[in-house]
């Protein structure tokens, strides 16, 4: 699921890891792109909608495809019975989040398997 990406994004980074106090693992891929956070927006919405990914917004509730955070997406989904989480945060210049800027520079999808079965973003 995370070499799912717009045509024109590129990897720049990537990781895993694993919360030894939580039990939970994640893993993470940076890319470099040069569209809209209105894009990346649609494209994920659609592409991981059509996966059986379901779209929450921070306080947990469904969202609406268009009134997504100010972070970004998020999306759960159950794997192989483990909760799954899925970000998608959007990429200023410096590499922090930032989806003000209507011209966003890159997007950061971060997945993260909860031990404890919350399907909440």
């Amino acid at each position: 699921m995370l070499e799912l990406r717009p045509a024109a994004a590129s990897l720049r980074e990537q990781g895993s890891g694993c919360d030894a106090s939580s039990g939970s693992s994640h893993a993470e891929r940076v890319y470099r792109f040069p569209g809209t956070a209105d894009e990346v927006t649609n494209f994920y919405h659609d592409a991981l909608r059509a996966a059986g990914w379901k779209q929450w917004v921070a306080d947990g509730s469904p969202n609406d495809p268009h009134q997504l955070a100010m972070a970004g997406l998020c999306f759960s989904r159950p794997i192989e019975g483990t909760a799954t989480l899925l970000h998608v945060s959007f990429r200023s210049e410096s590499g922090e989040a930032d989806r003000s800027d209507p011209g966003i520079r890159g997007l950061a999808l971060t997945a993260t398997a909860n031990s404890d079965h919350d399907m909440r973003c």
